[in-house]
């Protein structure tokens, strides 16, 4: 809070710090979609589904690993670090091997933060 003596000075440097905590706080990797319905599809008919994503953090984004809920869906990511600002997609391929209403799930690992980002995706397979 302000000192009643030095009340801009006080201001100053409150605002400074408060700026300068607010900057610091790292910010998940924003997915443009969570989910995605890919609509009707045949059985054993590979498909790509593509989640596109950006790099808003202080820090460049390392996607560690992900992993999904069934063998299959293959999931592609470039390996190298994303910069500030910048966008990147992550592919899932997917080959149906059943029929009827198919929902997966995708966990996203990375380096700014322990909890994974949950993505999904949902298909009619004939």
């Amino acid at each position: 809070m302000p000192d009643k003596q030095f009340p801009d000075i006080s201001m100053k440097y409150h605002r400074a710090i408060s700026d300068k905590l607010n900057s610091n706080i790292s910010k998940i990797p924003v997915f443009e979609n969570i989910t995605i319905d890919i609509g009707t599809i045949k059985n054993g008919q590979p498909q790509e589904i593509r989640f596109k994503y950006t790099n808003h953090s202080i820090n460049p984004l390392i996607i560690t690993d992900v992993k999904t809920s069934c063998g299959c869906t293959m999931p592609q990511w470039d390996k190298n670090p994303l910069d500030i600002n910048k966008s990147s997609e992550l592919t899932i391929r997917f080959t149906p091997d059943s029929p009827g209403r198919n929902s997966k799930t995708i966990m996203v690992f990375h380096n700014q933060s322990k909890e994974p980002v949950k993505l999904f995706f949902k298909a009619n397979v004939e």
